[in-house]
């Protein structure tokens, strides 16, 4: 049968121990953008526009999960150019395509590249035509996430 005094040493040991524990963990790591200059003149291409496009908007941005970029514009190219264009910039950027997926009126494709340290960052672009906040029009996004 257990005692009182028993059971309060369990308890101030069992805090003891906690604080102990926690003291000598390491603090969680918690992940960093590299130099924004180095991913944006190295691993994000400096993307065009179509040929004959008329800009409509966009923008870009980052934090802890990586960067994106956004743009709208207007083209006579179909979607399937539209892709191909960009496309083409992030294959002559050294990303490597992991896979590729076709909906009605959006072409998404994911990738991967290796930075200067070796690490190997996420990317998915997405190609959509006519999406509801702006019809007739094309939007592009862009993302890189961070290493894992």
């Amino acid at each position: 049968m257990k005692t009182l005094e028993g059971r309060v040493v369990f308890l101030v040991l069992s805090f003891v121990l906690a604080i102990v524990f926690a003291a000598c963990s390491p603090a969680p790591a918690i992940p960093t953008l590299p130099d924004l200059d180095y991913l944006t003149e190295h691993l994000v291409p400096d993307f065009t526009l179509p040929d004959g496009a008329q800009p409509l908007g966009g923008g870009g941005g980052g934090g802890g999960f990586g960067m994106g970029i956004d743009t709208f514009f207007l083209s006579d190219l179909s979607i399937t150019g539209v892709y191909q264009h960009y496309f083409n910039q992030l294959e002559d950027s050294g990303w490597q395509l992991i896979t590729e997926q076709e909906a009605e009126n959006t072409m998404t494709s994911f990738w991967e590249v290796t930075d200067k340290d070796g690490a190997a960052w996420s990317g998915k672009m997405e190609v959509i035509f006519s999406p509801p906040d702006f019809p007739d029009t094309y939007r592009v996004k862009v993302a890189i996430l961070l290493p894992q």
